[in-house]
């Protein structure tokens, strides 16, 4: 520094004195660094056909480039502006097919076993999700007055070499009709549906539970449809969620 400019910080200092700090190497940091502006996020989650109504009132805050959609079995998911460094938000909206409770209450192939009388009282408790009244009048009677019978055959088998194999193959014949028709939602919030349902009997106590081979396919059926259904929704002129942005199936 030269002295001339020494004796103009000398006149403007108090007293005419001043003090000259020489360091080594960097400065040091009185101030604390400027923190970054942390982006906002936004997380939503709903029954299906909350994405669809997020972004008619919402498509203008959002780049469709920088968006994608993830569907998983029963859920979708929209991230938005997730990969743009000067947007402030972030945001998530989830859609999810529920099962519905009636489904999962009636524990269709899940094992669930009965004795005769206590699943005519259980059915008997949701009769309104029969197809056919009479059809439900007929179940119940069987059941109430179960009544069964035990076919055994015994099958030998002598190769003549010393060897010998028995088989029994058994059979329960009883009064129970074999199928009948349920129509109830499968997911909630979704229209009802039709399928098909039966009474197994156990060979070995008699007890009894409900499988069907027809629900599942149904359930998917129904599932595919309600995802494009919510896919083809138009979120702003001309303009559909299904090419809004990238849609990825997981």
């Amino acid at each position: 520094m030269e002295s001339k400019e020494l004796l103009e910080l000398a006149k403007a200092a108090k007293d005419g004195k001043i003090e000259l700090v020489i360091r080594n190497g960097e400065a040091e940091k009185f101030l604390d660094p400027i923190k970054p502006i942390e982006k906002k996020k936004l997380s939503l989650a709903g029954s299906l056909g909350t994405i669809s109504e997020f972004l008619k009132k919402r498509h203008h805050l959002f780049n469709p480039e920088n968006c994608h959609i993830s569907i998983n079995e029963n859920c979708m998911a929209f991230f938005g502006n997730e990969c743009e460094d000067y947007y402030e938000f972030e945001t998530y909206v989830g859609s999810e097919l529920l099962i519905s409770k009636d489904l999962e209450k009636l524990n269709i192939n899940s094992g669930s076993e009965f004795e005769s009388k206590d699943l005519a009282r259980f059915l008997r408790q949701r009769k309104n999700l029969f197809v056919d009244s009479e059809q439900f009048k007929t179940i119940w009677g069987a059941l109430s007055q179960f009544k069964a019978a035990i076919d055994k055959k015994v099958e030998s088998a002598d190769d003549r070499s010393g060897n010998f194999r028995a088989s029994i193959q058994q059979e329960v014949v009883h009064n129970i009709p074999k199928t009948f028709q349920l129509s109830m939602k499968v997911f909630e919030n979704a229209p009802k549906i039709k399928f098909e349902v039966e009474i197994d009997v156990n060979p070995h106590d008699l007890s009894c539970s409900l499988i069907s081979f027809d629900v599942d396919e149904k359930i998917e059926e129904q599932r595919d449809a309600l995802i494009n259904s919510e896919l083809q929704q138009e979120i702003k002129e001309g303009v559909i969620l299904n090419d809004f942005c990238v849609v990825y199936y997981c």
